[in-house]
């Protein structure tokens, strides 16, 4: 059944729509421009550097066509200062120009989604020895919080797309081509406020459990309803988006969650499966140390000294707040190991402050461990820790 599931959830919009094989090509298609662009790096600072410069980048156009935002300021500011502005002004002013980068924008977040469920699909198949762990899970980019925040930067950016959709195609085609229409409320002209409210509601109208825009009749900082067939389909498009991001996203979630509770499990015979799972499984391996009891015996000792093994293989320094508690663990074997390990952990030199303060405690709570230890295989093991430290 793990399998089975593991295909279902396997990549991107894949994971809802249709099988792997069928849409392998199409999650690539959608990636490559989010993995060019730096958005799905494994460093999350450059991720975000990259995330900072492309979307304003992209929203640039839209944000000089907002007199709202103070965009009429900023136009006025250039026209006097850049030379040959008047020669480009006329397409960059244009709504067609925010309306591709808006859409680009957009398309970039649907890939951010994607690549982040087909890390999570690797992920899987290494943790499962499905395919060569190489390098381990680590060097596969934690997309989680960019995901989050593309998410939140998609309602900011849907009210501009439409506003500055439906302002191209009218320009376009005709006043009668409109895809919109818009009702203001008061003096306000081409506002983006009644737009705002469009967007609220076809994100809660996506959201089957959240229909409250029908159930209250809301109409509020104006309306816009739908004049045409094409602004009818863009709304669908939209809603089936959201509806398709979020279930994707909760599929990931669901992945994770399982992943790391069947490492967990796996403790009781062997350490493999945690230290496949990477950096992530730290502070849940940290909960289990803390969180058990003398009531489960024998598969407590193997559990914790498995737990030490698969912390030291993955090399986190954090984790040695969570070892030093097993300094007091009951058995000897457990003491020893989580010894050993703490040794290997606190003997790089550090590279920031933490990292010195780090070492100094585990260095003084190895030492105070060995004042009272009683067992010569677990002094040793501390002795042996505490040299490692002290000539890194």
């Amino acid at each position: 059944m793990g399998g089975n599931m593991s295909d279902e959830l396997s990549v991107g919009f894949g994971s809802v729509v249709g099988s792997k094989q069928e849409l392998s090509r199409v999650d690539a298609f959608v990636t490559f421009p989010a993995r060019v662009l730096g958005l799905t790096q494994r460093s999350s600072k450059f991720s975000y550097t990259s995330f900072i410069l492309v979307f304003g980048m992209l929203f640039f156009p839209a944000f000089l066509l907002s007199p709202e935002l103070g965009g009429t300021v900023v136009v006025d500011l250039i026209a006097n200062k850049v030379v040959g502005w008047d020669r480009v002004s006329g397409w960059v002013l244009h709504p067609l120009t925010p309306t591709i980068s808006l859409s680009f924008g957009m398309f970039l977040i649907v890939g951010i989604n994607c690549a982040w469920a087909a890390n999570e699909a690797k992920r899987e198949r290494i943790i499962q020895e499905i395919e060569p762990a190489g390098e381990g899970t680590d060097v596969l980019p934690d997309l989680r919080d960019e995901t989050i925040v593309s998410g939140l930067v998609l309602i900011f950016l849907l009210p501009f797309w439409l506003y500055f959709l439906n302002q191209t195609t009218c320009q376009m085609f005709g006043a009668q081509s409109c895809l919109y229409q818009v009702t203001q409320i008061g003096d306000q002209g081409t506002s983006l406020v009644p737009w705002v409210g469009f967007t609220v509601e076809t994100f809660a109208r996506a959201l089957v459990f959240f229909d409250f825009p029908e159930i209250y009749q809301w109409s509020t900082w104006g309306t816009v309803e739908v004049a045409s067939g094409g602004g009818r389909h863009i709304v669908m498009v939209v809603r089936v988006m959201i509806d398709l991001l979020i279930i994707s996203s909760i599929f990931q979630v669901v992945r994770i969650n399982r992943s790391q509770r069947d490492a967990i499990l796996s403790l009781d015979q062997s350490e493999r499966r945690a230290k496949l799972t990477g950096r992530r499984i730290v502070v849940p391996l940290i909960h289990e140390l803390r969180a058990a009891t003398d009531e489960q015996d024998k598969p407590l000792k193997t559990r914790h000294k498995n737990a030490a093994l698969a912390l030291e293989a993955i090399g986190d320094p954090s984790a040695i707040h969570g070892l030093l508690d097993l300094l007091n663990h009951r058995y000897a074997e457990v003491r020893k190991r989580a010894a050993l390990s703490i040794g290997q952990l606190a003997r790089p030199a550090a590279a920031n402050p933490a990292g010195d303060v780090r070492r100094g405690r585990a260095l003084l709570k190895l030492k105070e461990a060995l004042g009272r230890e009683e067992k010569v295989t677990v002094q040793e093991a501390l002795n042996k820790a505490i040299e490692m430290i002290e000539a890194a």
